[in-house]
């Protein structure tokens, strides 16, 4: 029995097909949103009219959201966060343990979106909220996190490109 749990929860990250359809849903999700926006509704409110005064509306309320679980918790998820990643950090890269690091390419990328997120609602909520402001907080937004998928996928990719030859003896 726990054979085949064992086998089914692999901790072989890397070459685990599990893991990559992970990483590709985990990418998908997040560029589908601009700070919780529907990124077709962004592309809608472009023409302007009724689009554009229902992306503010939303953005709006999104922003005072994320500020409200933010300025609720800031303390504690801040410490539980970087509490987090140095142990993440610790167990993948002194202990090269491949389950921490494949963790780590997960929650790194995703924090520094979260953080994104927050600046954007700061940013809304503090008056660039509103017509071409927003569209351009929005763009910059995409833009930042495409490069921060960029980065992360091919850091992840290296990553297990060289555990897998170090696992074969070529490392």
């Amino acid at each position: 029995m726990f054979e085949l749990l064992d086998d089914a929860i692999s901790r072989r990250s890397f070459t685990s097909l599990w893991y990559w359809i992970a990483v590709a849903v985990f990418w998908i999700l997040m560029t589908r949103q601009v700070m919780g926006l529907p990124l077709d509704m962004v592309l809608r409110a472009k023409s302007g009219g009724a689009a554009l005064k229902a992306l503010e509306d939303m953005a709006h309320l999104q922003a005072q959201r994320l500020m409200s679980y933010w300025s609720r918790g800031q303390t504690a998820i801040s410490a539980a966060m970087a509490a987090l990643v140095a142990m993440l950090s610790m167990l993948a890269f002194w202990y090269q343990i491949e389950l921490a690091k494949a963790l780590w390419f997960l929650l790194v990328p995703w924090l520094l979106i979260m953080a994104l997120s927050l600046r954007m609602a700061r940013q809304i909520l503090h008056g660039a909220g509103h017509g071409d402001d927003l569209l351009k907080l929005a763009q910059h937004f995409r833009l930042y996190l495409q490069g921060i998928g960029v980065v992360f996928i091919f850091a992840n990719i290296l990553t297990a490109i060289n555990h897998i030859l170090a696992a074969r003896g070529f490392g």
